[in-house]
């Protein structure tokens, strides 16, 4: 087999999406959809970064402006964004599946046109079908998982939001549940309630996304202490916000509710192992900018995943940019697999550098190669395309040096790729 047939056999494999952000097919097509839309959420990152305002931003998702506006102010920031992997990626797409032959005025009108022509019912399985995907997952809310469901594309909520902050927060969670809480009692039977109804339901896994908020050194907490949060978040007497005036909807900052988060996440580590529901922890770099740099090194989760050794822990996005330190935890713990979503966008050459790393300290079935993170399936394929080159070339690189036979390399990628989180995920 030579090189070009080795990245033809890779290219040709079949893929379990192991990370989107898409709602049900019914709340998305059926509407227009164009060119801004697919700036979502990563290409945004790129343009806040080169100095575009919020206000800005927020201007050009305004589609009442029209066209011209919006297109005028992207193009003050484009020529310092363009050469970025994130837009790279997106034109990828844009040539390959809308005819985009440049940042011109016409070109992406068209884009635009043929976005919207194609948004229409069908469309997820039209897109999976045409993309190799066999099923994906999808990350939603923790409330009514069920409500995002699509045929081969399967809900996973995101329980770390559980943790109240707020009165509004212990009411979403009471209805969600189906148990008044009222005590910390309640607020942990809500909490039973809701894993219970995961399990019935099949749900395939849940994930925290915590480290948008805090660190991942969840601690050892006493139920007293925990207990004490949830005191004072009922009883405190907030007068109001900027929001509603004289309602009691305070939020605590995240420090005062640390005690009871590392509880409930405590808690929910063991309802996982106990249903036999993975765990995907967000773990390194963040999406939408100005997050905390200590927030995203993965190996504060070491207390958490020593804690837990019952529990199936999967780190999103191999803890990019500090990926040793995911792969530290990986290699030292049975329960710890790495997933590799968004990280072959985020930077290419660290991508092909990781497939090496990961196949000569890790074993073959601790990887998951692949997840968009997008918001609509239209953005896939230029990102399914590099993740599928970069793994090709990091395997190839092998070859050459006759550290691995050709097939088993293909073999190698068959399992990230696909085998891998089928059977971890029971899809």
């Amino acid at each position: 087999m030579d090189k070009q047939e080795f990245h033809t056999s890779v290219h040709a494999l079949p893929v379990i999406d192991t990370h989107e952000h898409w709602s049900a097919e019914r709340f998305c097509t059926g509407r227009p959809l164009d060119f801004f839309d697919l700036l979502i959420p990563y290409c945004i990152d790129n343009l806040l970064t080169a100095g575009m305002s919020i206000l800005e931003w927020k201007t050009l998702m305004q589609k009442d402006l029209g066209f011209e506006p919006r297109w005028v102010l992207f193009t003050q920031y484009l020529d310092d964004v363009r050469d970025t992997t994130y837009f790279r990626v997106l034109e990828q797409t844009l040539r390959k599946r809308y005819g985009f032959t440049g940042y011109s005025h016409e070109s992406v009108r068209e884009v635009d046109r043929l976005l919207t022509a194609e948004n229409t019912e069908g469309l997820y399985d039209r897109v999976m079908k045409r993309e190799g995907i066999e099923s994906a997952l999808t990350f939603v809310s923790y409330e009514n998982p069920l409500a995002q469901k699509e045929d081969r594309v399967h809900p996973i909520p995101t329980v770390s939001d559980i943790c109240p902050r707020s009165i509004p927060d212990l009411e979403r969670l009471s209805q969600a549940s189906g148990v008044p809480v009222s005590d910390f009692d309640s607020l942990l039977a809500a909490v039973v309630a809701l894993f219970d109804s995961y399990k019935s339901q099949g749900i395939r896994a849940v994930k925290f996304g915590g480290a948008y908020r805090r660190k991942l050194d969840y601690r050892m907490t006493t139920r007293q202490d925990a207990e004490e949060v949830l005191v004072r978040l009922r009883s405190d007497p907030y007068m109001g916000d900027s929001r509603v005036i004289g309602a009691p909807h305070a939020i605590l900052p995240m420090q005062d509710v640390r005690p009871l988060d590392d509880f409930l996440t405590d808690r929910m580590m063991a309802l996982a192992r106990e249903r036999s529901l993975p765990v995907f922890i967000h773990v390194g770099i963040h999406a939408w900018n100005e997050n905390s740099v200590e927030a995203t090194h993965g190996s504060h989760l070491e207390g958490l995943v020593r804690r837990h050794p019952g529990t199936t822990f999967i780190l999103l996005h191999c803890g990019v940019p500090f990926i040793d330190e995911a792969v530290l935890l990986c290699k030292y713990f049975s329960n710890v697999h790495l997933n590799m979503t968004w990280t072959h966008i985020i930077d290419t050459a660290q991508a092909r550098l990781c497939v090496r790393k990961f196949v000569e300290m890790l074993p073959a079935n601790k990887i998951h190669g692949f997840g968009g993170d997008y918001v609509y399936p239209q953005q896939i394929n230029g990102h399914l395309a590099v993740a599928k080159e970069n793994i090709a070339c990091g395997l190839w690189s092998l070859v050459e040096e006759d550290a691995l036979d050709a097939e088993r390399a293909v073999g190698i990628a068959r399992k990230w790729l696909y085998e891998n989180p089928k059977r971890l995920l029971s899809l």
